[in-house]
């Protein structure tokens, strides 16, 4: 799977600021986007004068431009990768981008071409906000002839749905969603008569459910919940939450810890959404993306790391770095050797990811940590800080979602430098959400746990994406993990690998932020029990099923030796298909009576 190493690239160092320059790199991103589609068209100009009526001929031409453009900004996806009708609406946010307009396949849309009014409308949303952010050029890099050429290929040669193949379904436990009925125009201003709606999804056999936890009652409440961080602080036996301040009245960003017995410790309102947090002598370093939902580069609030130290009954708080472009991960490590603890970064960026890296920052308290680029790199969302190679160094594992999508090793080399390598990169719709290291076979070497699964800006229809789910990958020494597992979870977002059951192997929980809400059993948790050998039986459990989930954590909150899960809320429309009156109502559910949180208590230990 290793495809071979980088070149090695020395840190930038700086200390960390606010970022001034955003527009300035977003029209550099799109300007180099826009030399390597020209660059393509002038490579290709030859076959400029194919007949239009020759569809065969005009389909090559478009996979040859497809292969030299499409990779200047992201791995070339094959037809294959997305059923029609996802690239019926990935295409024209791709004209957009190259200044050519809101282009819809086959003419003006409509049902007959596949677009549905409420798709139309979506993507018409979509062009404003991207115009808002610079994002869309206002003169077009290739002509119509050469984008003609590359729908073309795409939507000629696309199936017209995809397949979860029959090796891959387990043979125990929930099915997993597969398609979803289309709700048609005239279907949207009414509520589906019982005939005309789809079966249902079998329930599970009792075989199937999770009886080894039960629901925890807590007095966690908030409005329309969307809960960025969830951690278990095991030796105090505390639940730490955050939560996001996304509805327009009526909520606020705050920072909470729970006791054991759920009753409420601590409040606190940071500045912006908590996303990660690190326990620290006498306080903790909380991490804030800034805005979750990055609507404006210039104005959102910026990522930050606050130290919070004890003062009496309350925390005086200083900051540790600031300005920094929407921090979706940390991980506290001596990076440089000197006995202090510093932290790797994973700046995801904003909009279509072209701001973005991945660093470590020095710590020089009581001054303010300094920043060393180690990667330029949009669209991280995870990193593992541990010695993968085995040569006495720390490295760091980076897991990228966006841009080119791909698990990446900073190999470190001695005096807190690295040298990148590749491990794999992936296609732009595989949705890369969270890894987490774990030994699966025994062996004393970190293995992955590598979980995919967004599909937050695709089709509203949220077609099936049967490479979604959780993955197990082996790590055979050096740079190469090799997959040995898979297990299909539909909307996928975040995994806790733990021996829950207390049998010697590690399970996992998993939960979905995008499952299908028009189902009886959405399955946005499924739990995968080890049975050895690298098979695991999936189960879940009804009280799951209370609303939406986004975060999760695993470990022992009561003391009494196993591990509990704990599930965050995500009461959210984001890349719901609300078009679906049976989804919208669901929702309302969920905004009006679903749980926050929800402790899964473990019940190994009487």
């Amino acid at each position: 799977m290793k495809t071979g190493p980088s070149s090695a690239q020395r840190p930038e160092e700086r200390v960390a600021r606010p970022v001034r320059d955003s527009t300035r790199r977003r029209s550099s991103v799109l300007q180099f986007c826009g030399t390597v589609w020209l660059g393509a068209a002038t490579l290709l100009e030859g076959g400029a004068g194919c007949s239009p009526g020759d569809s065969r001929e005009l389909e090559e031409r478009g996979e040859q431009l497809a292969q030299i453009a499409c990779a200047g900004c992201h791995v070339v996806p094959a037809p294959a990768d997305l059923p029609r009708r996802d690239w019926e609406y990935t295409l024209p946010q791709m004209a957009w981008l190259l200044g050519l307009g809101l282009d819809f396949p086959g003419g003006a849309p409509g049902p007959r071409e596949g677009f549905a009014s409420y798709v139309v409308e979506h993507l018409q949303g979509k062009r404003a906000s991207f115009e808002d952010r610079g994002l869309v050029l206002s003169q077009p890099v290739l002509d119509e002839a050469d984008w003609s050429a590359i729908r073309a290929y795409y939507l000629n040669r696309a199936p017209e749905r995809l397949e979860l193949p029959a090796e891959r379904r387990p043979a125990a436990g929930p099915e997993p969603q597969l398609e979803r009925p289309s709700v048609e125009d005239h279907e949207l201003q009414r509520e589906p008569a019982p005939a005309e709606r789809p079966a249902r999804q079998p329930v599970p056999a009792r075989a199937s459910r999770l009886e080894l936890f039960r629901p925890r009652p807590t007095d966690y409440s908030v409005p329309r919940p969307l809960t960025t961080l969830l951690r278990i602080n095991e030796p105090a036996r505390e639940l730490w939450i955050g939560d996001s301040a996304w509805c327009e009245s009526g909520c606020a960003r705050t920072l909470t810890v729970l006791d054991s017995t759920g009753r409420r410790t601590l409040a606190l309102e940071p500045q912006g959404d908590p996303i990660d947090v690190h326990f620290v002598d006498r306080g903790f370093v909380l991490t804030e993306i800034g805005a979750f939902f990055p609507y404006h580069i210039e104005t959102d609030t910026p990522a930050r790391l606050t130290r919070y130290r004890r003062s009496g009954a309350s925390f005086d708080s200083s900051p540790l770095a600031d300005g920094l472009p929407r921090i979706a991960n940390t991980n506290r490590a001596d990076v440089d050797g000197d006995g202090d603890d510093d932290f790797v970064v994973c700046a995801h960026g904003w909009g279509m990811v072209t701001i973005g890296h991945v660093s470590w920052l020095e710590n020089r308290e009581p001054e303010p940590y300094r920043e060393h680029v180690l990667l330029h790199q949009p669209g991280c969302v995870r990193s593992e800080v541990a010695d993968i190679d085995g040569d006495g160094r720390l490295d760091v594992l980076v897991l990228v979602a966006g841009a080119r999508e791909g698990l990446y090793l900073l190999r470190g080399t001695g005096s807190a430098r690295f040298e990148p390598e590749t491990i794999l990169e992936r296609h732009p719709a595989f949705g890369f959400t969270h890894m987490q290291l774990a030994d699966f076979d025994g062996d004393g070497s970190p293995d992955l746990v590598v979980v995919n699964g967004d599909d937050i800006d695709g089709h509203p229809d949220k077609l099936l994406r049967p490479y979604h789910g959780v993955r197990i990958l082996l790590h055979r020494g050096g740079p190469v993990f090799e997959e040995a597992y898979f297990h299909h979870v539909r909307g996928a977002c975040m995994a806790s690998a733990r021996d829950f059951d207390r049998d010697g192997d590690l399970d996992i929980a998993v939960v979905a932020n995008l499952p299908d809400l028009s189902l009886d059993e959405p399955l946005g948790f499924v739990y995968l029990r080890n049975e050895g050998g690298l098979r695991f039986t999936p189960l879940t459990h009804p009280a799951t099923n209370a609303t939406r989930w986004l975060t999760l954590d695993g470990g022992d909150l009561d003391g009494d030796g196993d591990d509990e899960i704990v599930l965050g809320g995500f009461a959210s429309p984001l890349g719901l298909a609300m078009y679906d009156p049976r989804v919208r109502q669901r929702l309302a559910q969920f905004q009006e009576s679903g749980p926050s949180i929800l402790v899964l208590e473990n019940t190994v230990v009487p």
